[in-house]
């Protein structure tokens, strides 16, 4: 039975992301779908998982079931909502865009109008003898 169990966590997951969002009602529905699939099993305990399927419908058919039966102000009422949700996730998106490149913008000009100093020093060595070992001495501190 552990296996069916599996199936059917499964089965109501899939239903679940089928109902739209903002259903009234979607946690009943899903409720209601699993209190009928164990009525089900009472009456035929050895019914397989595609007993259930063939009895129920797969999670598209039972979702578009509902929807079919559900009132178009409804369907209207949660287009509009997703619709807004869209349109405020599409600003903030924006929004951000535009502070993160005012942010970049920002450090590129202090980047830019910050004075840097280069320094160059340079160091003569004299080799008075080839044929020495020592490091070479700089010619400040050679002494003829």
């Amino acid at each position: 039975m552990g296996k069916l169990q599996a199936q059917l966590k499964k089965y109501y997951r899939d239903i679940k992301r089928e109902i739209p969002k903002n259903y009234p009602g979607s946690t009943d529905i899903v409720n209601h779908i699993r209190q009928n699939i164990e009525n089900f099993l009472d009456e035929q305990p050895n019914a397989s998982f595609d007993d259930i399927i063939s009895q129920f419908g797969n999670a598209s058919e039972i979702v578009s079931s509902f929807i079919e039966d559900m009132p178009t102000e409804d369907i209207t009422a949660l287009l509009k909502k997703d619709r807004k949700k869209r349109y405020v996730t599409w600003v903030v998106c924006i929004f951000s865009i535009i502070i993160v490149s005012g942010i970049c913008y920002y450090i590129y000009l202090l980047i830019v109008s910050t004075p840097v100093e280069i320094t160059e020093t340079t160091t003569i060595y004299y080799y008075e003898d080839t044929e020495t070992t020592e490091p070479p001495v700089p010619m400040e501190e050679y002494e003829e």
